[in-house]
């Protein structure tokens, strides 16, 4: 019995998870070793997997302590020194704060990664919710670096972040697609030079109220004014 419920859920997120620790360890042999510990943690669970409520998010909660558990091994332990100013804690509270960053990193994400993470995650509605009202979501990939970053091991140039085609390319060979039979929907130049970076077939350009929006084609092969009329062209009724 915990066994057929393992398997049915590990069916349905396995390739989110592995994707998911791709890209946080960025070694694609350690990602697999970290996936099967995952699978073993949950096969220990036996029966009891079978009245989790949210696999997914229990899969992943153990994916995240898995990756802290290895970064933690990773880094020596250095003694603290005994004169270590008291800590003060900030007024504001910590969800509160983060909460206050989410309209700007939301407005930075193209139109289908913000629905799909606004969906997703602070709605938090599932991937099948996602697919029962017409769209579904095989990954989400995103960069968190920026030359000019303030943490110093992020504030570095990468082959990710767009117009770099890293992530493009890396989907690709997650997901086995073929870009030159793909299309890429932005809102911004930088995507469409991105996608022209990584083969991708056909590349279409939408207004937003993204700050890096424009009206113009941008290189692209149609522009539109919005995602809607975009689908509405590639997919006449």
């Amino acid at each position: 019995m915990g066994v057929t419920c393992l398997m049915s859920a590990w069916s349905a997120h396995e390739a989110e998870l592995r994707s998911y620790l791709r890209h946080r360890s960025r070694l694609i042999e350690e990602a697999d070793d970290l996936l099967q510990e995952v699978f073993i943690r949950a096969l220990r669970q036996d029966a009891q997997f079978c009245v989790i409520e949210n696999p997914r998010a229990w899969l992943f909660q153990v994916a995240r302590n898995i990756l802290a558990d290895r970064f933690r091994h990773e880094h020596a332990h250095v003694p603290l020194p005994d004169d270590i100013p008291e800590l003060v804690l900030d007024e504001v509270p910590t969800v509160d704060a983060l909460s206050q960053c989410l309209p700007r990193v939301l407005s930075e994400l193209s139109a289908d990664d913000r629905l799909a993470i606004t969906f997703c995650d602070i709605e938090g509605n599932t991937q099948q919710a996602l697919a029962d009202a017409g769209a579904a979501v095989d990954a989400v990939y995103h960069c968190p670096h920026h030359p000019k970053g303030q943490l110093a091991e992020l504030a570095i140039d990468c082959d990710c972040r767009k117009p770099a085609p890293g992530m493009i390319l890396r989907a690709a060979k997650d997901l086995n697609l073929s870009l030159a039979d793909s299309i890429l929907v932005g809102d911004k130049p930088s995507d469409i030079e991105a996608a022209r970076a990584a083969g991708v077939g056909r590349a279409y350009i939408v207004q937003s109220d993204n700050a890096e929006s424009t009206t113009g084609l941008a290189g692209a092969d149609a522009a539109h004014a919005d995602l809607q009329s975009c689908v509405a062209a590639l997919l006449p009724d």
